[in-house]
């Protein structure tokens, strides 16, 4: 085990007449294997030298239109609701609630109706009305969203007005400042558009490292791409593999930052991935529009109605990021749409973290057999390490066995929590154990049947109904759930 309670020490190089410093400690795991966990102290600078730029005619709006398509969809599913006998999930009240104070003043227009009729919008609502039935009447439907080719939020984000333009000036930015063979991070990979989106746009991409904090989404993505020019990562807030550290041409962090709910983490985190010279490119929304009411509110519900200095409902406000961006870059600028409530901000990483690890490690003359970054600060006494999570870390290794094995170890609880949950409203129990015996406690050909389509939906993972009866305990059906997801080619019959 290693020493926890040794306290972490500070190491200072310096590099182009600036002193760089950096905490660190050497852990000790077994006789020949030393570990050299470092948290950077990154430099920090005056945010309020920052570049803007506002794009004021080179959007066309349609909000209005979107909004009333969005209105008009709501009106017609609280419309089922109150007189054509729709249930709503408990879980849903308080979204439903939002919506009727969102609908208040809504009525039907015919001439907005004959301006809308062809818009894209409109047909794609017009053919997933019975999605959104399904979720208001189960909240566990709302991973269906997630996977929708037409109505996920990555798609609907993508698809806006205001990120083309935005992703547009991003390409430019990067073929103006790029070399051949660039490495890019993107950091909440998710379905993989915006993989498709660079693949279409560059031709000089060498790597694509793609960071999620779902391991479905990452296993999706492996079966789609390849190993061929691709890596796959869990997200980690608080380690980072020293593979990642100084590597990257490009970082991008597209309509997602406020999904996390420690953005300067993340920020924090990108820098240190980025070679010196690389960029960091951040666009989202500043905004709830209508098409967020709709589909977002479903993951951002507990959001709903904050309006405070950092946030407006789902989103953080331009100014807290450009905070956040100013403290840790020296060099940034941000561009943002008169007509449209999104931005992009670019910036420069002026460090060369590569290459002050290195130095720190030729100046300990110890024999270190893996470097791990701590993106978070570190404490004086080292209590930041998080130990038993390092542990873990490590000893699931390089990146042939993280790439796979460990995503399914990293989220094992996630996978058993929702497995629990559906046993127990498949079954109407309230407690089971590992070895419970999903017969045993009454289950039947019938609610199996329910059961794999739940799990198919939840967990994004394709079993059969023959498969529950060959692993009728807890254990061992989480078990097989666990092993398709590491090898989610592997999938025999059907229901």
């Amino acid at each position: 085990m290693p020493d926890t309670q040794v306290v972490s020490k500070v190491y200072k190089i310096e590099e182009n007449g600036e002193i760089y410093k950096s905490r660190y400690k050497v852990i000790n795991f077994t006789d020949d294997f030393n570990v050299l966990a470092v948290s950077p102290e990154l430099h920090e600078f005056d945010e309020d030298k920052m570049s803007y730029y506002v794009a004021e005619d080179e959007i066309i709006d349609d909000a209005q239109k979107r909004e009333y398509i969005v209105k008009k969809f709501i009106f017609e599913l609280i419309e089922e609701i109150e007189y054509g006998g729709l249930i709503v999930d408990p879980t849903n009240e308080k979204i439903i609630s939002f919506w009727k104070d969102y609908i208040s003043d809504f009525s039907v227009d015919d001439q907005m109706d004959s301006l809308v009729k062809e818009h894209t919008l409109n047909k794609g609502l017009s053919i997933k009305k019975q999605l959104f039935r399904d979720i208001i009447k189960d909240n566990h439907n709302k991973n269906s969203l997630l996977l929708d080719k037409d109505l996920s939020p990555e798609v609907l984000g993508l698809k806006s007005e205001g990120t083309q333009v935005l992703l547009n000036k991003m390409i430019e930015e990067i073929c103006n400042c790029s070399k051949k063979g660039i490495d890019v991070a993107i950091i909440q990979s998710g379905q993989g558009h915006m993989v498709d989106y660079l693949k279409s746009k560059l031709d000089n991409l060498k790597n694509i490292t793609l960071f999620d904090s779902s391991i479905s989404m990452l296993n999706q993505s492996r079966e789609k791409y390849g190993e061929d020019g691709f890596l796959y990562e869990l997200y980690n807030y608080d380690f980072l593999d020293e593979t990642h550290v100084g590597n990257y041409d490009h970082v991008v962090i597209i309509n997602t930052i406020h999904q996390f709910e420690h953005p300067q983490e993340v920020i924090r985190y990108a820098n240190i991935m980025l070679k010196k010279g690389g960029r960091l490119h951040l666009i989202d929304f500043t905004k709830t529009d209508a098409v967020s009411i709709l589909v977002a509110i479903f993951f951002q519900e507990r959001y709903l109605n904050v309006e405070n200095e950092i946030r407006h409902m789902f989103f953080y406000k331009t100014g807290y990021l450009k905070q956040i961006v100013g403290k840790y870059f020296k060099s940034k600028k941000i561009t943002s749409l008169k007509n449209n409530d999104a931005y992009y901000i670019i910036s420069e990483n002026v460090e060369d973290y590569k290459n002050i690890v290195n130095e720190m490690i030729k100046a300990l003359n110890l024999k270190i057999e893996k470097v791990i970054i701590l993106p978070k600060k570190l404490d004086i006494n080292g209590k930041n390490l998080y130990f038993e999570k390092l542990k873990k870390f490590i000893l699931e290794g390089n990146n042939e066995i993280r790439s796979k094995q460990s995503f399914v170890e990293n989220d094992k609880f996630y996978i058993e929590n929702i497995l629990k949950a559906i046993w127990k409203e498949n079954l109407e129990i309230d407690t089971l154990s590992d070895e419970s015996n999903y017969f045993k406690l009454g289950g039947n050909s019938l609610s199996a049947t329910k059961m794999v389509v739940e799990i198919n939906k939840q967990l994004n993972c394709k079993i059969n109904l023959k498969e529950i009866f060959e692993n009728p305990s807890f254990k061992a059906l989480l078990n097989l759930i666990q092993e398709k997801q590491l090898n989610p080619e592997v999938i025999e019959g059907e229901i």
